[in-house]
Parts: C-alpha cells; sequence; structure tokens
C-alpha cells in the first residue's frame, strides 16, 4: 500500500513496512550490547557536566538539520508550498528547486558575512554562551513559526525558512567554540565524535517521530483535517525538540570570563580581513582550510545530492530513500565514536586522510551503480565515515588555532564550510547540466583527491 502525505506526496513508499519490520529486528539486535558500550564508554571518560551539556547541544539542533534540511521540509518546499512548483519573481518564473537553492545561498552568504565578528566579539565579551542562547531561540522559534508555512504563503515560508536556517548555522560557530575549552588536545578528537555521534542519535529519533506522524495521522488525531497538517505539526515537533533539549546546555555549559572589556568589535568586513590575515601568518592552519574546502566541496555535495540521485538514477521512492537516511543516522553514531577515538591515538590528519580514501572509493562505485541494494550499502558506509570525517577534521582544526580566540576562528572555520555549501553543489549542478548526473558524481573524485593532496602538506604537531 503506498502513503502519502500532504498534496499527495509519497513519503513513505510501498515498500515501508518491511524496511520498518527490518530495520526494527536490527536496531533491537543492537541496542543491548550499544547501551553497554555507551556505559562503559563515558563511566571511563568520566565526562564532565559541561562536556555533557555541550554534547547535548547536538542532540537538540540535529533534528533541525535532519528533519528541515534534508528530508521533511525541503521536500513540503518544492512540493507543496509553491503551488505547481513555479514561484513568479517579477517577469520571471523560477522553479521550486531554484529558489530552495537560492534561498540556501542566501543563508550561507548571511553567515559568511556575521560569523567572524559574532565570533571574535563573543570570544572578547566572554559572551558565546548567551549568544549561542539568542541564537537558539531566534531558530527554533522561527522553526516553529513554519507551522503556519501553507500552500501559497510562499513568501512566509521563505522568510520563516531563512530565519531558522540562519539561526542553526550562526549557533553552531558559537557550540564549535567551546570544544577547545572543554577538552584537551589528547581527548579532542574523542569529544568532538562524541558531540557528532549524540547529532546522529537526536537528529534519527526526531525524524522517526516526523516519519510515524506523516504515515499514522490518525494516532494524533489529525486524520480527515487539512492533508498539509501532518507534516506542518512536525515542524512545529522540530522547533520543541531543538528548544527544550537544548536546556542542559545551558544549565551545565560554562562560559570563560571576558578577555577585554574596553574593546570594542564593529561588525563589518574589516573584521573578517582580519581574521583572514591572522590565518594567514599560520601557514598550517592555511593549508588545512584550503584542503578542508576541497574535500568538504566533495562530502556536502554528496550527502545533498544522494537522494535526487538514488531517485533519478535508481529509481527509488522517496519512503525509501527517507529510511535510508533514518538508518545512516545510527550508524554515523557508531561511526563518530570510533573515529573520534581513532583521531586522538592515530592522528587527525591520517583519520581524515582514510575517511576521504573511502569517499573516493564510494563515489567511483556510484558512478556504475545501478540496484537499490548497492545504494543502501553505500548509505551505510558513508554514515561509518561521515561522522569521523567531521569530527577529525573539527578536532584538528581545534588542534591548529590559537587559545583564546576559539569563538573569532572558528568562525572562520564555518564560513569556509557554508563556502563549500555554495560552490560543491554550483560545479556539481553545472557539469549534470552538461553531462549527466552520472558525470556529475565521477567529478567529485577530483574535489576527494585533491583535498588529500592538499592535506598531506599540513603539519600536526
Amino acid at each position: 500500500m503506498e502513503i502519502t502525505g500532504p498534496s499527495g506526496i509519497d513519503i513513505l513508499g510501498g515498500k515501508y513496512s518491511q524496511f520498518v519490520v527490518d530495520f526494527r529486528l536490527e536496531m533491537r539486535r543492537r541496542s543491548s550490547h550499544r547501551n553497554a558500550t555507551i556505559g562503559l564508554m563515558m563511566k571511563k571518560s568520566q565526562i564532565s557536566r559541561p562536556i555533557l551539556g555541550w554534547v547535548m547541544y547536538d542532540f537538540a539542533n540535529s533534528a533541525f538539520a535532519t528533519c528541515i534540511i534534508t528530508s521533511i521540509f525541503s521536500v513540503y518546499f518544492v512540493k507543496t508550498l509553491i503551488p505547481n512548483g513555479m514561484m513568479a519573481v517579477g517577469p520571471w518564473m523560477i522553479p521550486a528547486e531554484s529558489v530552495w537553492s537560492y534561498l540556501v545561498s542566501a543563508v550561507m552568504i548571511t553567515v559568511l558575512l556575521m560569523a567572524p565578528p559574532l565570533g571574535n566579539y563573543a570570544d572578547h565579551l566572554g559572551l558565546k554562551k548567551r549568544f549561542l542562547l539568542i541564537g537558539t531561540v531566534f531558530g527554533s522559534v522561527s522553526t516553529l513559526m513554519l507551522f503556519g508555512a501553507k500552500p501559497g504563503w510562499v513568501h512566509y515560508g521563505v522568510v520563516f525558512a531563512f530565519c531558522s536556517y540562519l539561526g542553526f548555522e550562526l549557533s553552531l560557530v558559537l557550540y564549535n567554540a567551546f570544544l577547545n575549552q572543554l577538552a584537551e588536545t589528547d581527548k579532542r578528537g574523542w569529544v568532538s565524535g562524541l558531540g557528532f555521534a549524540w547529532g546522529y542519535i537526536g537528529g534519527g529519533l526526531c525524524l522517526a517521530l516526523s516519519i510515524v506522524l506523516l504515515s499514522k495521522p490518525r494516532w494524533f488525531g489529525l486524520a480527515g483535517l487539512d492533508p498539509t497538517l501532518p507534516a506542518r505539526v512536525s515542524f512545529l515537533l522540530v522547533g520543541v525538540w531543538w528548544l527544550v533539549f537544548s536546556v542542559p546546555t545551558f544549565l551545565w555549559l560554562e562560559d570563560k570570563p571576558k578577555i577585554d572589556s574596553k574593546s570594542k568589535f564593529a561588525f563589518s568586513l574589516s573584521q573578517v580581513i582580519q581574521t583572514g590575515k591572522k590565518v594567514a601568518q599560520r601557514k598550517d592552519l592555511l593549508r588545512f582550510l584550503l584542503a578542508y574546502i576541497i574535500y568538504n566541496d566533495g562530502i556536502q555535495t554528496l550527502l545533498i545530492m544522494a537522494a535526487i540521485f538514488g531517485a533519478k538514477e535508481i529509481g527509488m521512492s522517496i519512503g525509501e530513500l527517507g529510511l535510508c537516511i533514518l538508518v545512516i543516522q545510527f550508524v554515523a553514531f557508531g561511526g563518530a565514536l570510533y573515529f573520534g577515538r581513532l583521531a586522538d591515538s592515530f592522528g587527525h590528519k591520517r583519520t581524515i586522510l582514510i575517511t576521504l580514501l573511502i569517499y573516493a572509493m564510494v563515489t567511483s562505485w556510484a558512478i556504475f551503480m545501478t540496484t537499490s541494494v548497492e545504494f543502501w550499502i553505500m548509505g551505510v558506509v558513508v554514515g561509518i565515515i561521515l561522522g569521523g570525517s567531521q569530527a577529525a577534521s573539527r578536532s584538528l582544526y581545534a588542534q591548529l588555532i590559537p587559545r583564546g580566540q576559539e569563538g573569532e576562528f572558528f568562525a572562520i572555520y564555518a564560513i569556509v564550510g557554508k563556502a563549500a555549501a555554495v560552490m560543491g553543489p554550483l560545479s556539481f549542478g553545472l557539469v549534470t547540466q552538461i553531462a549527466g548526473i552520472r558525470n556529475g558524481v565521477s567529478f567529485l573524485l577530483f574535489f576527494f583527491i585533491i583535498g588529500g593532496v592538499v592535506l598531506t602538506f599540513v603539519d600536526e604537531r
């Protein structure tokens, strides 16, 4: 039986029941072992309250990344919010997919301009925690407002999608900046991995609840009402999830005292230039950022385009793809923990290079992929290394930047990441438009190879 969501969108696909049964059996089999492992790991590592509070923020805000950016809202935006899939802008008719792309680009450009001065200001006045709270409230409340984005309310939806996404991205800048003060060098990779791991769990659980809400609206008293209501209620769920589960963060996370109360910092392009000069003086940091922007181009584009590839080239339903994303969240939990530990013992740079090699192998395999079984296997492999590459990159960067300026330098880290989120999909789209999607996938190989080569010249110290 096909289960559809708003405006006839196939939310779960005909194979839903079998996938859910298989997924539940697998998760039950692993649950006792995983819980015991996590408990032993936390005991041995003696997690402090500040670290636990920091980790809980990843658990909280990953619901937004998983449900709003990656799956449910982006589909709703393109298929339901914008009538007939086209938006009139003056004399032009712009496809809904392009509107979403321009929205994401606008958010990233805004973050590029705001992040450095915001991070600098937070560092010097000891206000990282307060600014993180402001970003969280702004982003989560804007997410709650997406409930009002009914079909045809395009400008309303665009405004609050922009605001919620901006709050999410700016809060990440401040969240990342706490890593150095929470963990010493030899524990930084593990703490970073722990944050990503619990982020995948949080995002996965919220996505699972949203899938149930969409597939069984009768359980929640939503049957027979507005067909878009289940999807819009799921946006409420994400906003509440982000807000509620971040409470431990603000109760337990501690901020550093201000460095210079007399300093005042203008929110201007000059501050971005000043921070850029500081980065240029640190050659290994500059090499790492160059490598990161290249290989992260490949990673981000692979993640953004994977579902489209599965649907267009493999013929998978939206429901099957959504369930695959859900499984990847839980697989990535273990991968982030394992590679976080590996980075501390084996080296952050070596760990990243291992993940890039696997990404290159997966990309080569995808060029010739023809079945959904292959796609599922590829998804699991990517899930294993996804958190590891992110955690090791963040901890290596934290190791290379000066103490006391974490907010300012992590703002640059955010800028590079957001620049990659703009440039990677753009180049992929151009190649795909000219030569087809499989050639677009093959083009991603260059990002992983070139990024890996540049990374080998970084001195990890």
